[in-house]
């Protein structure tokens, strides 16, 4: 059986990578839609798909944007979207409050664009200011508390930092292509614990 996980790893990219990549795109998505391009996010990723001739993801992104509220969302989904709120936040507050992790771009930044992103299209269709927005600052202005109060590092330089992380998110699908294609031929990126687990799994399939 083709072993897609190594094919992909061949060609310089891992799969969290990907992910990123792919999550990013929406990210920029919403971001569009702000600034009058597009409804919303994911009518942005609908004519995107079906731009290069994805017309089946094309109506699935219509159909589920529509089943899930439309920018009304039902209360459920506010339900579970403010849950995830709050453990973004919560994990945010706790990657970054003894300091800065060691890449720019940390899974709870991209967690924390994501979430935001979501509430701009399902809570408040158009509206920078949302409930997601002020948690997300309230987190950061708690970071710059405890990095001041706890450790030796300057208060803002941390959550200017954890900022960064979150702004790199929406960006990453536009720099991370030639960064990858910059890469060294003859180097590959070492495996995630998931990716090694997914490419054991086609193997042993």
């Amino acid at each position: 059986m083709v072993d897609w996980g190594s094919l992909v790893a061949g060609f310089g990219f891992r799969f969290r990578s990907l992910v990123n990549l792919l999550i990013s795109g929406y990210l920029l998505a919403v971001v569009l839609s702000l600034f009058g391009i597009g409804s919303h996010g994911f009518t942005n990723l609908g004519e995107a798909a079906g731009f290069v001739g994805l017309t089946e993801l094309r109506t699935w992104v219509v159909d589920a944007y529509a089943a899930l509220g439309g920018g009304d969302a039902p209360a459920p989904l506010i339900i579970v979207l403010s849950v995830w709120l709050l453990l973004t936040c919560l994990v945010l507050g706790g990657g970054y409050k003894d300091g800065s992790p060691s890449n720019l771009m940390p899974n709870s930044a991209l967690a924390s664009a994501t979430t935001w992103a979501l509430w701009v299209d399902f809570v408040t269709p158009g509206s920078v200011l949302n409930w997601a927005f002020w948690a997300i600052l309230a987190t950061l202005v708690w970071i710059s508390w405890s990095n001041t109060h706890f450790t030796t590092t300057d208060g803002l330089d941390v959550p200017l930092l954890a900022l960064c992380g979150i702004l790199t998110s929406f960006v990453y699908a536009v720099i991370a292509p030639p960064l990858w294609l910059a890469g060294a031929d003859n180097e590959r990126s070492s495996d995630t614990q998931f990716e090694r687990g997914f490419n054991a799994g086609q193997r042993s399939s």
